[in-house]
């Protein structure tokens, strides 16, 4: 618990908490306060205390998906999706919308352009 507290304390709070061994999602939890730790860890512990459980900063954001296509050349990109649950948990275990519902013209032009760059990167091309 002190080494988890340390290292919240030292990311600043709030802080994603989850065990070492635990994958899509489950198990994972946003915590703001050190009260808050304290009844993750407690539990945490009591389920697995030989697996360590990770502590990282967990930043508000907006959480989005893209699909794109490309030839080579020109890259479609037929949709962007919004989360509307909070970013961070696991994307698979939350809701997407079409079209986006709070994204600036800016964030979707940014977007845009990352999905292009990384697909004329990647050159990548569906038969």
């Amino acid at each position: 618990m002190e080494q988890a507290r340390k290292i919240a304390t030292e990311l600043g709070f709030p802080v994603l908490v989850r065990p070492s061994y635990v994958l899509g999602g489950r198990a994972m939890e946003i915590v703001y306060n050190d009260d808050q730790l304290l009844k993750y860890m407690s539990s945490a512990v009591q389920v697995s205390p030989k697996h360590p459980v990770l502590v990282d900063k967990y930043f508000r954001g907006k959480e989005v998906e893209v699909d794109a296509i490309g030839d080579g050349k020109n890259l479609f990109i037929p949709g962007i999706m919004e989360h509307i649950e909070r970013a961070g948990v696991h994307s698979g275990d939350s809701i997407a919308v079409y079209p986006p519902q709070s994204l600036s013209k800016r964030e979707i032009e940014l977007v845009v352009d990352y999905t292009t760059r990384i697909g004329a990167a990647l050159r990548y091309v569906v038969l």
